[in-house]
């Protein structure tokens, strides 16, 4: 029979015994079929306390992933603004560079489109150079320093 057909002949039976109709057998039937709805119940009443303890555990679970969640989320922020102020800094960095080859690249050009200057200045140096060797460098003619 089908859950549907035994409690309606359950219900039938509880009629039965209302108006005093129901024969011993019927009567047994009825105990029978209580007994069954009192252990399924009892087993309902344990699984959901089971369910309602294993559903707290599942919500403190969530509550601590959540927890993580949001550390992590300020370890993430922090993170962020540490990248961004060590992009900036990297761009200035990289923009000194780009001046100092700039530099570079002026001077090496200087050299060699202008290799008449740089030997200029290469005896201007040697000059200075041999003007301080001699043992009167720096005095005038005149003596005086």
């Amino acid at each position: 029979m089908s859950d549907r057909s035994d409690r309606d002949h359950l219900l039938h039976i509880v009629d039965r015994a209302r108006r005093g109709a129901a024969i011993p057998a019927e009567l047994d039937q009825l105990a029978a079929g209580i007994a069954e709805l009192e252990a399924e119940t009892a087993k309902l009443i344990r699984w959901h306390r089971e369910d309602g303890t294993a559903l707290a555990k599942a919500r403190r679970a969530v509550e601590h992933l959540a927890d993580r969640y949001r550390g992590a989320e300020v370890v993430v922020e922090r993170l962020r603004t540490r990248l961004a102020e060590e992009a900036e800094d990297r761009q200035q960095a990289e923009a000194a560079i780009a001046r100092a080859r700039a530099e570079l690249h002026a001077l090496n050009s200087e050299t060699r489109l202008n290799p008449v200057a740089m030997a200029g200045r290469r005896d201007a140096v040697a000059r200075i150079r041999a003007a301080l060797d001699e043992p009167h460098a720096g005095v005038r003619p005149d003596g005086k320093p």
